[in-house]
């Protein structure tokens, strides 16, 4: 699931946007180091997907009962 940048600058644009939605300046991204923003987008990526792999168990369980 999910999409596939063509660059490494559309995968930044992305990940500083998202940053921004979450209330964190450009300024203050900018001071951030590159990898503690991958661990950070990594650990995110792994919550998002455990929560739908959980989700789809519960609805599966659903339709059992």
């Amino acid at each position: 699931m999910g999409f596939k940048f063509d660059s490494i600058e559309e995968s930044l644009l992305w990940i500083k946007y998202k940053f921004f939605e979450s209330g964190i300046s450009p300024t203050e991204f900018r001071k951030c180091q590159m990898r503690d923003i991958r661990d950070i987008m990594d650990i995110k990526n792994s919550i998002d997907q455990r929560m739908m792999r959980e989700q789809k168990i519960q609805n599966m369980i659903g339709k059992m009962k």
